[in-house]
């Protein structure tokens, strides 16, 4: 799949369709569309943008390396049980998440917290030492690590785009041989998906809404879990 980017931001395809590609020539047909608006929303265009330049990554690694993609597996009430985890305080928070994995799908269902040095509006920050401590203990117990959700302090979509902070722990964690899905939630129930290549999201059950393929909604806000067995203090 080649494509051009012309001024205005406009987007052109030049080359033949592929099954690879299926989804990428709608994409791009609805970034012209917003171009094309009287009212340009801005953060929709950004975010359209980001999701083509994840759909194109995948589907190059896909070709390139011939293997089935990892598929990561959760249920809602798992994605409500991190928000409220990491909802608790006004600074933001992060976890690490481990579960089962069979074949390619991957089955995010374990909350694993670790000591924070840092913790402000702003930011957080790892103990260093209970971080490679935690990391240990899981491969100790031949589990790996599969994702890690915080929470920014802010609302909507607009306020969970990856930092460069984030950025800077996906490729530590990548360099180490953990290959980890993060996201982002808002204060409102907002989260965002990221990854180098982002892998294939399943979620099971209601009360979460997908909006594309890296960015949901949890619409039922307020729900409030039973004992916390899914959460592990290694």
């Amino acid at each position: 799949m080649i494509f051009k980017l012309f001024k205005r931001k406009k987007v052109k395809c030049i080359s033949s369709r592929n099954e690879h590609f299926g989804d990428v020539a709608g994409l791009i047909e609805g970034i012209r569309k917003l171009t094309k608006s009287q009212k340009i929303d801005k953060v929709s265009l950004v975010q359209q943008h980001l999701l083509l330049i994840s759909k194109i990554n995948h589907d190059v690694a896909k070709i390139l390396h011939g293997t089935e993609e990892p598929v990561y597996v959760m249920s809602s009430l798992f994605l409500h049980d991190s928000f409220n985890f990491l909802n608790q305080q006004e600074e933001e928070s992060v976890h690490f998440i481990t579960g089962p994995e069979r074949g390619n799908a991957k089955f995010l269902g374990q909350i694993v917290p670790f000591k924070l040095d840092v913790q402000t509006i702003a930011g957080a920050e790892g103990n260093s030492r209970d971080v490679h401590r935690v990391l240990g203990k899981l491969q100790e117990l031949e589990h790996r690590l599969l994702g890690y959700f915080h929470i920014h302090p802010g609302e909507g979509p607009g306020a969970i785009y990856p930092s460069s902070v984030d950025f800077k722990l996906q490729d530590i964690l990548e360099r180490g041989g953990y290959r980890a899905i993060g996201a982002i939630f808002s204060r409102d129930g907002y989260l965002r998906f990221h990854a180098p290549v982002l892998p294939n999201i399943e979620i099971f059950g209601k009360g979460v809404e997908k909006i594309n393929e890296s960015l949901y909604h949890l619409s039922k806000i307020g729900w409030v879990p039973g004992p916390r067995n899914n959460i592990s203090r290694l």
